[in-house]
């Protein structure tokens, strides 16, 4: 059977701080709750003052708090007036506050970290690009030496021999020792530029995620 509102008023006060302390045990109402329902008329406002309801919003909120916050908040049976209530609600809210700012700050410190990591990768792919194209340009005229060489054992004007002795005579000795080694200083420029953009790759990823941790408190 539905209650009418006026049937809800007629409650003795008893009653009412029964049914108060009721939902503050079960966790329907929050300390929001009560201090709405104390607007509602002069006899909730008194009612829901009473040391007993703000001692089970107490005994909820700050005595089951977590370890980090019971030595900012003191002991919870040390009084429970709404105004002790209020005094540790804002120091809960001060160390939530405080810890939430730390946290930030640990985002935005690994965040420039990632950043400065990412420009320093930069600047190694452009070296190892250069050492690249500089080690290919040495191959190329180590290729030139070999061709010119093996045409150096077969007939031709004295034209072309003497441009392919300046050939080889600008080359190393050991023609084949030097381009294995060319081959080498090669793949170990392409190495460490698939490496260093895999590693770019993988800080955007984590400051991205860095930025949406950030941005979500």
């Amino acid at each position: 059977m539905a209650w009418r509102g006026d049937e809800w008023i007629g409650l003795g006060d008893e009653m009412w701080v029964h049914v108060v302390e009721m939902g503050v045990g079960n966790g329907r109402l929050n300390c929001r709750d009560v201090c709405s329902l104390s607007m509602v008329c002069r006899r909730l406002h008194h009612l829901s003052g009473l040391d007993c309801i703000w001692r089970k919003l107490s005994e909820r909120d700050f005595v089951q708090a977590d370890e980090s916050l019971k030595e900012c908040l003191g002991s919870a049976s040390s009084g429970f007036t709404k105004g002790k209530y209020r005094s540790r609600f804002e120091k809960v809210k001060a160390v939530k506050l405080a810890t939430q700012k730390r946290l930030v700050l640990r985002l935005q410190s690994c965040r420039a970290v990632l950043e400065q990591e990412c420009k320093s990768l930069e600047d190694c792919i452009c070296r190892e690009r250069e050492n690249l194209l500089n080690v290919l340009s040495r191959f190329k005229n180590t290729e030139k030496a070999r061709h010119a060489s093996v045409a150096l054992q077969l007939w031709q004007p004295q034209v072309v021999r003497t441009m392919h002795e300046q050939v080889v005579e600008q080359q190393p000795v050991d023609l084949d020792a030097c381009r294995q080694l060319l081959k080498m200083e090669a793949k170990v420029c392409r190495e460490q530029i698939t490496r260093s953009e895999r590693s770019i790759v993988s800080n955007t990823i984590s400051i991205s995620t860095l930025i949406s941790l950030q941005y979500g408190f």
